[in-house]
């Protein structure tokens, strides 16, 4: 997931929002605008200050892990394969890539390497393969051994005027990317993550209602953010709320449904068959949906969040949702007892 923090705006009301409950977040005190979930654990991505490590269960910043040397910031977080990758999304950019031996404490396994980034790139890995997704420079993908070495840049492509995100499939053969496609043609871009390891474009698919999204960032304030629901069904989040995308014939996706979630989305997760999205705009909110049936998704709940923040990345498991705000921390919320157990700590 993407995002070039020196650039981001307020959130702003510009449409009226659904009746919402209240959440009880507690924040865990870093500028964050990306994260993961791994093991118990959230890695954060904090932009200069670093990779954040967080302990869900305390509400406790256990670490912040400068970025590498030769590298000045965290700006995207994925994990593959037992590692954790890391991208310095500010030109000239800068790929990294961290071991798990150790959970609390990562160790810088190979990087930084350089890494081509228009504003807002993203990062993913699967697989062997790892995509950064170049923002408005190309899109370049990577291979990774076992031991988290990268190997030399083996393929590029450019499907549009800028691809601020990227999702690799987790059977590492298929990458789906959010993308410019020309004037004010936002959608969808999918990659076959061809062997011996390259690119070829499979089809590209026209998001009606994507693009420019209050809340997030300028001038690439257009998230399309993916999330793999199942082998033939993505969900995206977009600016006119979530989308349900056919992708059982990955060269001719289509859009199957649009769930209008009451807020203008930045980014969405998925755990089982649920979803769950975050957004700014008319105010910061997590709407929860039910893609059980995927023909017929069903809005759970509508849980307002602090206004403080501007919510950007977000990540759930069966125990935990959290979601980076950027100025206003890390949001925990724990999913079997909403009741925080104690206020948030920050150990030095």
């Amino acid at each position: 997931m993407w995002l070039c923090a020196a650039f981001l705006v307020s959130c702003k009301s510009g449409r009226s929002g659904p009746t919402v409950d209240s959440a009880p977040f507690l924040p865990v005190d870093v500028v964050a605008s990306n994260l993961v979930l791994v093991g118990g654990l959230v890695y954060a991505a904090a932009g200069k200050s670093g990779l954040a490590i967080i302990d869900p269960a305390t509400r406790t910043l256990l670490k912040l892990v400068p970025p590498p040397s030769g590298s000045g910031s965290v700006d995207d977080v994925a994990f593959a394969d037992g590692k954790l990758f890391v991208l310095d999304a500010r030109s000239p950019g800068f790929l990294s890539v961290f071991g798990l031996v150790d959970p609390r404490n990562p160790a810088l396994a190979d990087g930084p390497i350089s890494a081509p980034v228009g504003p807002y790139a993203g990062v993913s890995a699967a697989k062997g393969l790892v995509i950064v997704s170049g923002g408005t420079d190309e899109l370049t993908l990577w291979t990774y051994s076992a031991a988290g070495k990268l190997g030399s840049e083996t393929a590029t492509t450019d499907p549009g005027r800028g691809q601020p995100d990227v999702l690799i499939s987790a059977d590492g053969r298929l990458g789906f990317v959010s993308t410019h496609i020309e004037g004010d043609d936002f959608g969808l871009t999918i990659l076959e993550l061809a062997d011996p390891p390259g690119l070829v474009t499979l089809g590209q698919l026209l998001i009606p209602g994507a693009g420019f999204t209050g809340g997030t960032a300028e001038p690439a304030s257009f998230p399309i953010v993916i999330a793999v629901l199942d082998v033939a069904t993505l969900v995206v989040a977009y600016g006119s709320g979530l989308a349900v995308i056919d992708i059982a014939d990955p060269s001719s996706p289509s859009i199957a449904r649009v769930v209008d979630i009451g807020i203008e989305a930045s980014s969405v997760a998925v755990f089982g068959r649920v979803a769950f999205v975050v957004g700014c705009v008319p105010a910061p909110m997590l709407v929860v949906v039910d893609l059980v049936d995927a023909s017929q998704p069903t809005i759970v709940t509508s849980l307002a969040l602090p206004t403080d923040g501007r919510p950007t990345g977000i990540d759930a498991d069966k125990d935990v949702i959290a979601i980076a705000t950027n100025g206003g921390g890390v949001l925990i919320l724990d999913r079997t007892n909403p009741v925080p157990p104690n206020p948030p700590t920050r150990t030095p």
